[in-house]
């Protein structure tokens, strides 16, 4: 696949802004920042699934239409300069981003889901099942506009 942009640059300053911070398991600076819980989505290269990067673990769910992307050896997850990656691999315009340890090929997740807000919402009910009736404290910043 042809690219509008070269990915080079943008792949050598991904480690500046984020260094080789592991997406799961880091080391926060405190105990407080494992009260935080983020996702990144994208999409298999092919465009036929959606994959979600976290920073937390969770019990399966299957039928949701999307995947959570783990490897079972926790030194062979992503980093998060590799989820940023494959999340800003729009179609066209950068690359696909492969993994060689998830021996995976990711997009931009916009291509399938581009105002990931659902996800989002399902996530906080399968991390806080306590709260699943509750109305929830989503605030989307993004760029879409439905």
């Amino acid at each position: 696949m042809t690219s509008k942009y070269c990915i080079k640059p943008l792949e050598e300053a991904l480690p500046q802004a984020f260094g080789d911070e592991a997406m799961f398991g880091g080391v926060p600076e405190d105990m407080s920042g494992f009260a935080r819980k983020g996702a990144v989505t994208a999409v298999t290269e092919t465009g036929e699934e959606i994959v979600i990067f976290t920073n937390y673990s969770r019990a399966s769910k299957s039928g949701i239409g999307y995947r959570p992307v783990r490897h079972n050896d926790p030194n062979n997850n992503l980093k998060v300069r590799e989820a940023a990656r494959a999340a800003s691999a729009a179609p066209f315009f950068f690359k696909p981003f492969f993994n060689y340890r998830t021996m995976g090929s990711y997009i931009d997740g916009a291509v399938k889901h581009n105002n990931p807000i659902r996800i989002a919402n399902n996530e906080t009910k399968f991390l806080w099942p306590d709260v699943e009736e509750r109305y929830p404290d989503i605030l989307s910043v993004g760029t879409g506009y439905h």
